[in-house]
Formats: C-alpha cells, sequence, structure tokens
C-alpha cells in the first residue's frame, strides 16, 4: 500500500480500545474518562496547593519588583558568615556582583559557600551588611521538581479514549489517489472483496463485512456494480461522474485498501486485497 502510514497502527490502537470499552456502555465510557482526568487534576491540585517560596533574584529585591503579598523567598548566592551581629548570622552575596548582599539570620548553623537560602524577608539589619535582612529556614526548603507532564498522562489517555470512540474500529482513513491512472478492470471481470454499508434493506456493518465477488459492467454515462454472495447478488448504479472515495481501514495487525461508492439506492463501502485490485476497480467506475 504504499509507504508507511505512521500514524494507522496507533489511530487503530485507541479506536480498538474505546471500542471495547464503549461495548460495556456508554457510562462505562465516561467513567473511565472522568476517572483518567480526575487522575489528573487531584495531584495538580495537591501540589499547587502546597505552599513553596518563591525563587528570586537580588535585582528583585532591590527594586521590590517580587510578587504582591511574598515573604517566603528563595535566593541563590555566596553565603558568608558575619562577625559582630550575633550568633548564625551571614551575608549572601551575589554570584554577578560581589557588592551587593543580603544578611541571613538563621536559627542554626548553616552550610557556607555558593547555595539556596529560603526564609522570610524582615527588613534591614544593617546598611553596611547588606540591604535586607532574610530570616532564614534550617535547612533550606529543598527546591520540588514537580512532575506536571507525569500529572497530564492520564488527561491524555482520556483525550485518546475521546478520539477513540470518535474514529471506531476498524479505523476508516483516506487513500489518496496515485499519480498514475490504473488499468481498468475489464467489463466482466470479477475481484474478490468483502462489503459493508447498505444496499437498499439491507445492511453490513463495518465490523461484519461480508465476502463477495464484484463486477462492473457500463455505457459512457453509468456503470452497473454486481456484488455477488453466495447464493444471491446485488446491483448498485453509479454515475461515472460520481465521486469514488479511495479509502484505507485499519486493524490492530493490518491495513487494507478500501473504496467508497455511492449510488441513489446504496452506500458501499467495498475492502479489496491490495492497492492495485481498488484502483482497477475505481477506473472502471470513473
Amino acid at each position: 500500500m504504499g509507504s508507511t502510514r505512521v500514524l494507522d497502527w496507533p489511530l487503530a490502537a485507541i479506536g480498538r480500545v474505546a471500542v471495547a470499552i464503549g461495548r460495556h456502555g456508554r457510562r462505562a465510557l465516561w467513567a473511565v474518562v472522568m476517572g483518567l482526568v480526575t487522575l489528573s487534576i487531584i495531584p495538580a491540585l495537591i501540589v499547587g496547593s502546597t505552599r513553596q517560596p518563591v525563587d528570586v533574584t537580588f535585582r528583585d529585591l532591590r527594586a521590590n519588583t517580587i510578587p504582591a503579598a511574598t515573604s517566603w523567598v528563595r535566593l541563590t548566592g555566596d553565603l558568608r558568615p558575619l562577625a559582630g551581629f550575633g550568633p548564625n548570622t551571614y551575608t549572601l552575596h551575589d554570584l554577578q556582583d560581589d557588592s551587593v548582599s543580603v544578611v541571613v539570620v538563621a536559627p542554626s548553623p548553616l552550610t557556607t559557600g555558593q547555595t539556596d537560602v529560603t526564609g522570610r524577608i524582615s527588613g534591614t539589619i544593617s546598611p553596611r551588611a547588606g540591604f535586607a535582612t532574610i530570616e532564614a529556614d534550617a535547612p533550606a526548603e529543598p527546591a520540588r521538581h514537580d512532575p506536571w507532564l507525569l500529572f497530564g498522562v492520564p488527561a491524555l489517555l482520556a483525550i485518546l479514549v475521546l478520539v477513540g470512540r470518535r474514529l471506531g474500529y476498524p479505523v476508516v482513513r483516506r487513500d489518496p489517489a496515485r499519480r498514475s491512472r490504473a488499468v481498468a478492470l475489464p467489463p466482466g471481470a470479477a475481484l474478490p472483496a468483502r462489503w459493508s454499508g447498505w444496499i437498499g434493506n439491507e445492511t453490513a456493518p463495518l465490523d461484519a463485512m461480508r465476502s463477495c465477488t464484484v463486477t462492473v459492467v457500463g455505457d459512457a454515462d453509468v456503470c452497473q456494480l454486481t456484488i455477488a454472495e453466495a447464493g444471491s447478488a446485488r446491483t448498485v448504479s453509479t454515475r461515472r461522474a460520481s465521486p469514488k472515495r479511495r479509502l484505507r481501514v485499519c486493524w490492530t495487525g493490518r491495513r487494507l485498501p478500501a473504496l467508497q461508492i455511492h449510488g441513489p439506492s446504496a452506500d458501499v463501502m467495498l475492502i479489496l486485497r491490495s492497492a492495485d485490485d481498488r484502483d482497477r476497480l475505481a477506473a472502471a467506475l470513473g
């Protein structure tokens, strides 16, 4: 069938899963969808409602551009002991400008050097020591790396289930026409096929296609397509000018070419063994 269509197999898989769930009823399908969405929402709400320090810079503190009502902050710098201002008192220097610093007061000793300090802004201790004071946590609040993408996986699966419900199973997709015109099936020559759709009062669902052979005869304007099964034959009249849609029908393990044909009293999809057979039939009808 030409080049591989990488989306055919995944779409067939999600269609099959959605149809399998849907067999237990519409409520079962929506229960699965809502359950998956809930699995995304609950951890996101829990993590989102858990307080954490706001990452700020020395420039933010000096310009007072931190978010409103923010008191618990995280600041990265070079932590050094500060003599003469009591125990566990430090200065935290800007890594880009050593002359810029804040005072850090902690309830217990902190590790000096390049580090993160978390705490609450409380004011100025001394203009000579730093332009602001942070009452530090000891130890500092660890940085969080929340797995937001992981939280979204169940919601993504819910979306795929809804897409699969819309696609159904097997999945029917358009197949572009070949650039070169195929040799038409000779009048009266038979091709093995399977059909689905409706002819008059008779229907064949896509998931219960019926084996048949097809033949075509016609004149310059109208074709007669005969679909023969064991013990019966049905004829579909179609104008040569009417559109014939080239399709492919995808299962999880295979993919077959198809041709959709409209007539005054029928709407039929024929599944053929190969793209060559499909295109020869389309040429005979068109």
